[in-house]
Order: structure tokens, then sequence, then C-alpha cells
């Protein structure tokens, strides 16, 4: 029987180029950083309207959205796709997800 190694997550990153990066540059309001849960870190951000560029999810992703209206455009499967987001909205993208 193998033993479980969990995966300490200390924020919402994302991989760009090969390198693992903050999803966004400015800092949370609140976040599970110092709390060391293993696999799952939670973060809350108030960010104005910004770009991410092209990135892949190294972990599960789920987002809510509070606040909107926001328009979002992704690429994925090369096909480019619009939508605006609500109050409500939630994403969830796989690990892998570019």
């Amino acid at each position: 029987m193998s033993e479980n190694v969990g995966l300490l997550v200390h924020g919402v990153e994302v991989l760009q180029q090969g390198h693992l990066t903050p999803l966004v540059l400015t800092p949370p309001k609140l976040s599970s950083s110092r709390v060391g849960w293993e696999g799952i870190a939670l973060e809350a951000h108030s960010t104005p309207p910004c770009d991410h560029p092209y990135h892949e999810h190294p972990t599960h992703f789920i987002q809510l959205q509070l606040k909107g209206p926001a328009v979002y455009e992704w690429t994925a499967a090369g096909r480019t796709q619009t939508a605006t987001a609500v109050p409500g909205t939630i994403f969830v993208l796989p690990r892998g997800f570019v």
C-alpha cells in the first residue's frame, strides 16, 4: 500500500512558459496560504479589468464571480469564445486546462 503524500498549495497559481506564477498579480484580500491546507488554496481578489496571458492550470480551478458583470474571452482547442459573467457565475476548470 503506497503512502499518499499531500500537495501543499500556497496560492492560486498557473503555469506560464514553464514557471508557476500567481494567476492574479495583486495580493489577495483573503488567502488560505498560512493555513497549510493540502491540495487546495482559497483566495479572494478584487481586481480591475485585466488580461491573463496564455497559461495552464496545474490544479483544478474553481472561480466564483462575486461582482460584475465581467466580460471574459478565452481560447481553447483553437476556438476563441466570449462570455459575460454576472454575480453567481461559477467557472470550473480541470487540471491541465489551457
